[in-house]
C-alpha cells in the first residue's frame, strides 16, 4: 500500500503523542527517548483509545482506562488486562516529515500474554 506523509516532527515537538487517520488505519504516533513509534490507537482491551487516555513512559504505552501496558517497539503485552499484542507500523522520519509505511500483507505480531502461556 505504499508510503504515506502523515505530518512534520515539529507537530510532536509541545505533545509527543498525536492521532492520525492513514487510509482508514487510526494510528497513534508517540516521540519519546528520541525515537517515533506508530501503533494501532485503540487498546486491545477495551474500547480504549490512546489519543484519549495514553501514557508513555520510556517505551511503554499505558491504556489509562484499566491499565494495559504495550512495547511500543514490538506491540507486545506488558501488563494484564490485555492479552493480545498492538500492532505496529513501520514509521520512516525523512529530514522533517514522517511517514507511515503500509504492508499490502500484514507482518507478524508480538506474541500476547496468552500466547506465552500467561
Amino acid at each position: 500500500m505504499g508510503k504515506h506523509w502523515i505530518g512534520t516532527i515539529q507537530e510532536l515537538e509541545k505533545i509527543p503523542m498525536k492521532r492520525y487517520d492513514v487510509k482508514g488505519n487510526d494510528i497513534f504516533v508517540v516521540r519519546t527517548q528520541g525515537k517515533y513509534y506508530a501503533v494501532s490507537n485503540r487498546c486491545t482491551h477495551e474500547e480504549s483509545y490512546f489519543s484519549q487516555e495514553g501514557e508513555v513512559e520510556d517505551t511503554t504505552l499505558t491504556c489509562g482506562r484499566h491499565g494495559a501496558r504495550f512495547d511500543l517497539q514490538t506491540g507486545a503485552v506488558k501488563a494484564l488486562p490485555a492479552v493480545h499484542p498492538l500492532k505496529t507500523y513501520q514509521l520512516a522520519v525523512e529530514g522533517e516529515d514522517m511517514f507511515i509505511i503500509l504492508e499490502d500483507t500484514p507482518k507478524p505480531q508480538a506474541a500476547g500474554l496468552r500466547d506465552l502461556g500467561i
